[in-house]
C-alpha cells in the first residue's frame, strides 16, 4: 500500500551496503532463529530480510517477540511455520510483515500483526492464533481449523477460499483482492568478501583457527571461523568479519553492538541481547 523498498540504482557493492543503511536492516540472510524467550525488539526502527538462498522451510520456536519496523521473509515454494507462541510484529510499531511462502500457526500463542500483514500463500490455522492488523492481504487459501482462531483488520482481502469453523474467525470488511498491493520485496544481493589484505590494510586483526578471541570496544577483527566463547561485558561497535561461521557464546546477561559479517556461513549469539547488523548467508540465531 506505502511500501517503497527497492535500494537505489548502484554498482552491486555501493548498492547493498546502500540498501542496508538507508533501511536500517538488523538482519539479512536465509534464516532467523531464536530460541527460548528471546526478543529482537532493540532496534524497533529496523528491517529483517530473510531470503531463500538455502531453499528450506522457516521454523518459529519459543515464546519470541520479534518486534521492528519492517520484516521481508521470501520462502517461495517453502513453509514459514509458527510452532509456538512467536509474536512476529507489533500493530503499534511495525509498519509491514510481508511474507512469500504458505503459512502455518500451530500454537494458540502466535501472532503476525503490523500495519500490513501481506502473505503471498495460503494461511493454515492450525490453534487459536491471530493476524492483526489495519490491512491484511493473502493472495492463497486461508484454512480456520479452530474455533478461536482470528484475522482481525479494518480491510481484509483473500485471493483464494476460506474454510471456516466460524464466522468470528475472520472479523473486518472483506473485500476483493487486488495482486498489485503485494509489496515489494528486495532483491539486492550481497557481495563477496574482499582480500585478505584489506583488512589487514584497513586495521583489522586476523583470528588464527582456535585463537581465544576477547573483545574490546571498537575491535575489528576478520577470520575464517570465529568463535568468542568466554564471558564478556557489554562490548560496543565491534565489527566481526568471517569467511565462514561467526559463535558467540556465554555472553550471558550482557549486550553486543556491532556488525557481524559471514555472508558464506551462520551467526550465532548467546547473550542478552544483540544490537547493531547481522549478514549471513545461512542465518542469525539466538540462544
Amino acid at each position: 500500500t506505502k511500501v517503497d523498498m527497492p535500494p537505489p540504482e548502484q554498482p552491486p557493492e555501493e548498492d547493498f551496503f546502500t540498501y542496508l543503511k538507508s533501511n536500517n536492516v538488523f538482519v539479512y540472510g536465509s534464516h532467523l532463529g531464536i530460541s527460548g524467550s528471546s526478543v529482537v525488539n532493540e532496534n524497533t526502527a529496523g528491517t529483517i530480510v530473510i531470503h531463500n538462498l538455502n531453499e528450506t522451510d522457516l521454523s518459529f520456536n519459543g515464546n519470541n517477540r520479534i518486534n521492528v519496523e519492517n520484516i521481508f521473509i521470501n520462502k517461495e515454494g517453502q513453509r514459514v511455520i509458527f510452532s509456538s507462541s512467536t509474536k512476529m510484529g507489533n500493530r503499534n510499531t511495525t509498519d509491514t510483515v510481508s511474507i512469500r511462502g504458505d503459512v502455518e500457526l500451530n500454537n494458540g500463542g502466535a501472532e503476525i500483526s503490523a500495519e500490513t500483514v501481506a502473505i503471498d500463500g495460503n494461511v493454515e490455522f492450525g490453534s487459536s492464533a491471530q493476524i492483526t492488523a489495519n490491512q491484511v492481504i493473502i493472495s492463497g487459501d486461508v484454512v480456520f481449523k479452530n474455533w478461536a482462531a482470528t484475522i482481525v483488520a479494518d480491510d481484509i482481502q483473500i485471493g483464494g477460499n476460506i474454510t471456516y469453523r466460524q464466522p468470528d474467525n475472520v472479523e473486518g470488511s472483506l473485500a476483493p483482492f487486488r495482486e498489485e498491493l503485494l509489496p515489494e520485496h528486495p532483491e539486492t544481493s550481497q557481495p563477496p568478501l574482499r582480500e585478505d589484505s584489506w583488512y589487514e590494510e584497513n586495521e583489522y586483526s586476523t583470528i588464527e583457527p582456535h585463537e581465544t578471541v576477547r573483545l574490546e570496544d571498537g575491535d575489528k577483527i576478520f577470520g575464517n571461523s570465529i568463535t568468542v566463547e568466554t564471558w564478556h561485558p557489554d562490548r560496543k561497535n565491534v565489527v566481526i568479519v568471517s569467511k565462514e561461521d561467526i559463535h558467540i557464546e556465554n555472553f550471558g546477561g550482557s549486550k553486543l553492538t556491532g556488525v557481524l559479517l559471514a555472508p558464506n556461513g551462520e551467526v550465532t549469539f548467546d547473550g542478552n541481547g544483540f544490537e547493531g547488523v547481522v549478514i549471513a548467508r545461512d542465518g542469525f540465531h539466538t540462544f
